[in-house]
């Protein structure tokens, strides 16, 4: 165990000890609340958290993406939210009615209300007899009134509905009983003695008229809080991931985190989610203690609180919104990976879903995209890159047609056929060395796997062994696969063989506690024996799918004025017009520093000419930033 969790086990045990002589002392000495033993913890204090601020999440470039700005919060005291509700007509537990009507509170709490100039003496004695025991009819239904009063004041005073007052009533109550059912042999819980927030984010106006009149609005107070907002508009904002209230543990969950409170905001999904303990930070604790007369609140900080670290995304802020406007109201995906590291410099998804990323949690047939595959394997069985086949439109199978290829290719090579994606040669390399080799090869390149990547993922689909080999050379049979893993499997060609885990995250400042979060160490997961021949054939092939007059991307001048090295797909659907359009490949050919893929679902186009434009103008904004000083 190192020094510093020694030293800190040392503090936390010797506040506790610090605690309960304190207790005794009070018990014992002073005799204390006889009706309430644990008036002590419960009114001793009034505590108060002290929010942590969130940590930012920026991309590379510290353009920044989520991080949070100030709020005022109205809070109420669990004591006060119990009598609220039993004023609504609500029935308390015997522990709840016990907790409102001991000495310790209801002397407090009569004496705020007495202190009140414009209190109602009937209002008085109602709250009095409310207090000690239970009321008959007629005071029920002036206890009921007095809710209303109060809520339409609160209202008034916060400007916020009294619906949405009584709910969050309603939640602070259920939040702590749920707290209570898991921990059923502790009287006093942290939550009964913190303040909660009944509503976020009111005005300063507000604060002030609730602040400045503890008498109108006895166990009310602000406290500072947070909200996360969103500069960039959004942008990315399925990466980035949202946060929603933490639920407590139900009867035989697991617990959750020591350092997250029922109501703390965690990340639910995406980088939010993925570095949320790095993120959350630490908070604080202060206390808002009174004198004998009942004065101004004295604030005594018991222990300050923490940030939580920045997360530098690996994403490139020009080249991700250039996507997201490209992909406009289509629905797909646009990825592009850092050839070097591992990390994403693109990860765009449409239509926009804060729960969903298209890039990393959807997929879809491959289509044609799988054919550089399909020629590895078939090499690695002894079929090499210069076997040709007689592409004449149809494909003959036992003498009876079985599919047509987009043209009439001629005798055709193995450059060629990635080149013009000619489905007959790859049909007739499919029928030679069957389906297992091409699912093996596929599984190893990282499809139908998860790639490991620090976001939510879907392990895609590869079919069974006994699937239809034809089908499955041009992508047609039942798989499915990410964007991702296509970008994946794109940089293991252009490496020669690295299969890399990708990333999203870039950089994590300040440096975390080693406790908290270990770097994962070198990228590349395997490194593949691609057939040497093979591969020369299949990356010329890409290249000519670019610059060659009959390649499928010739169209895409863009991606040639790149250098890039390309594979188009059009997956066929069950309507002869539309289609899953792909474009995916590797950029510079002759130096490939980034691989990348785009899927368009249910288009009319094929993919050169639907996914191929999203491409060219994405990488063209990669390429102008790798050129700027």
């Amino acid at each position: 165990m190192s020094d510093r969790r020694i030293s800190t086990l040392v503090t936390i045990i010797g506040a506790v000890l610090a605690l309960l002589v304190a207790r005794l002392f009070v018990l014992q000495v002073l005799k204390g609340d006889e009706e309430d033993p644990n008036a002590l913890m419960r009114d001793a204090a009034r505590f108060t958290t002290l929010p942590a601020w969130r940590g930012p999440i920026m991309d590379r470039r510290g353009e920044m993406l989520a991080g949070d700005r100030p709020t005022l919060d109205l809070a109420i005291q669990y004591p006060e939210a119990l009598l609220l509700l039993r004023a609504s007509g609500e029935t308390l537990s015997r522990q709840e009615n016990a907790l409102l009507k001991s000495g310790a509170y209801a002397r407090r709490r009569l004496r705020e209300v007495k202190a009140d100039s414009s209190a109602d003496p009937a209002e008085l004695l109602l709250l009095t007899e409310a207090l000690r025991g239970p009321l008959d009819a007629a005071g029920e239904e002036s206890l009921r009134r007095y809710l209303d009063r109060r809520l339409t004041d609160l209202a008034h005073a916060s400007g916020a509905g009294a619906q949405e007052l009584y709910a969050g009533l309603q939640r602070t109550v259920r939040t702590v009983r749920q707290i209570h059912a898991g921990l059923p042999k502790i009287p006093v819980i942290r939550d009964e003695v913190i303040a909660h927030v009944l509503e976020g984010d009111i005005t300063v106006e507000a604060a002030g008229r609730i602040e400045t009149q503890p008498g109108r609005f006895p166990g009310m107070s602000v406290k500072s809080g947070t909200a996360r907002c969103y500069p960039a508009g959004g942008l990315a904002r399925y990466v980035v991931g949202i946060l929603r209230p933490a639920q407590p543990s139900q009867a035989g969950e697991a617990a959750g985190e020591d350092s997250v409170e029922p109501g703390d905001l965690v990340g639910i999904n995406g980088v939010e989610k993925q570095y949320d303990r790095l993120l959350r930070g630490r908070p604080g604790m202060m206390t808002l203690e009174r004198d004998a007369k009942g004065g101004e609140p004295a604030r005594r900080v018991l222990f300050s609180a923490r940030p939580g670290c920045g997360i530098y995304l690996s994403l490139d802020a020009a080249a991700q919104r250039a996507a997201e406007e490209a992909l406009g109201e289509s629905t797909g995906g646009v990825v592009v990976m850092d050839l070097r590291t591992g990390e994403l410099l693109v990860a765009a998804s449409a239509p926009l879903n804060q729960e969903l990323s298209r890039v990393t949690q959807d997929s879809v047939a491959s289509g044609s995209i799988i054919k550089p595959i399909v020629a590895l394997a078939a090499a690695d069985k002894g079929i090499g890159p210069e076997t040709t086949f007689d592409c004449r439109h149809v494909f003959m199978l036992n003498g009876v047609p079985h599919g047509a290829c987009s043209g009439t290719h001629g005798v055709i090579d193995m450059r060629g056929a990635i080149a013009q994606s000619c489905n007959i040669y790859f049909w007739e390399l499919g029928r030679k060395i069957g389906a297992e080799p091409v699912l093996q090869w596929a599984r190893a390149m990282g499809w139908g796997e998860r790639t490991g990547v620090d976001l939510p993922e879907w392990k895609g689909r590869l079919p069974g062994p006994g699937c239809d080999v034809l089908n499955l050379c041009v992508g047609q049979e039942n798989l499915s696969v990410t964007p991702l893993q296509v970008a994946v499997s794109m940089g293991c060609i252009a490496t020669g063989g690295k299969v890399l885990r990708p990333t999203i995250l870039h950089q994590i400042k300040p440096e975390p506690d080693p406790e908290l979060y270990a770097p994962p160490g070198d990228p590349v997961l395997r490194t593949l024996h691609l057939p040497p021949e093979a591969l020369r054939a299949v990356r010329a092939g890409m290249r000519d799918a670019v610059e060659s007059p009959s390649g499928t991307a010739s169209n895409l001048v863009g991606l040639k004025e790149l250098k890039a090295a390309v594979k188009t797909g059009t997956a066929e659907t069950r309507a002869d017009t539309i289609n899953q359009a792909w474009v995916a490949g590797y950029f510079p050919y002759d130096a490939p520093r980034y691989a990348f893929a785009v899927v368009l679902h249910h288009v009319a186009g094929h993919g050169a000419s639907a996914a191929g434009p999203i491409a060219e103008k994405v990488l063209k904004i990669i390429a102008q930033e790798e050129a700027a000083p």
